[in-house]
């Protein structure tokens, strides 16, 4: 998430916001992120939290999303349970169901819309986990929500060449706890990216053991590798780093 917006903050200068991410790959375990903002007004405010998460090239699904919580009174183990409790739920029917091109997604008796503000459905599962009721007694609650899935290919293809996919949602607000009155309105500009995920898979440098014996030894300088064969009374060999391997691998942010 790079920032998000308010306007017509109900509680002037009071509004103490928490951030959280999730990113979740097929059945995977979620991966998490939360950022504590403080207490917030109206105006736009960086908030510069990512996740990142190893994804394959095939149909496997992706599911981003996130929420924004107005909670200056919840303890914060009960209020990051939830948060993370709410995400899981709504990722896991996502990934049950495939439900990638779906407008949304049943989750119980609530329907959660997807790529839109997902605002009042996401609020609706907060109240339906068990630690979710205690978020709500001083008027606080939810302020932004959403979910945003893919397949991993259709990911890849789309974030391909540097490309980012940009989310900008409007949050209406909604109606809080009786006597509370209407949440402020909030905006989210969220980004996606991927990158190949590189890494060493051996490295060849030093000696390698065999038997129980120093077998070669290997040096590598810039692309030109030499091979000290001795230890089996043979010459050296030498050679060429030619390439890298281009893996199928990508990491999503």
């Amino acid at each position: 998430m790079d920032n998000f917006g308010i306007s017509d903050t109900r509680s002037r200068h009071e509004d103490t916001d928490f951030v959280f991410l999730s990113a979740t790959v097929g059945a995977n375990p979620p991966v998490f992120a939360k950022k504590s903002m403080g207490d917030v007004n109206n105006g736009t405010h960086s908030v510069g939290l990512s996740i990142e998460v190893d994804i394959p090239d095939d149909d496997t699904i992706v599911v981003f999303n996130y929420l924004i919580m107005n909670s200056g009174h919840g303890d914060d183990n009960t209020r990051t349970k939830a948060a993370q409790a709410a995400l899981s739920t709504v990722a896991k029917e996502i990934v049950n169901h495939k439900a990638v091109t779906a407008g949304a997604i049943a989750v119980g008796t609530i329907l959660v819309p997807l790529f839109v503000s997902a605002i009042a459905a996401i609020a609706g599962v907060l109240a339906a986990v068990e630690v979710g009721l205690l978020l709500f007694a001083d008027c606080d609650g939810l302020v932004a929500a959403g979910a945003l899935p893919f397949t991993g290919r259709d990911l890849i293809r789309q974030t391909s060449s540097g490309q980012k996919i940009s989310q900008n949602t409007n949050h209406p607000g909604t109606d809080s706890p009786a006597g509370c009155g209407s949440n402020s309105r909030y905006t989210t500009a969220c980004t996606i990216t991927t990158a190949p995920a590189i890494q060493t898979v051996l490295d060849l440098r030093g000696a390698w053991a065999s038997g129980g014996a120093a077998g070669p030894f290997v040096s590598v300088t810039g692309n030109s590798i030499s091979i000290d064969m001795s230890a089996y009374h043979r010459p050296t060999a030498s050679g060429r780093v030619l390439g890298g391997a281009t893996g199928r691998s990508r990491r999503a942010r």
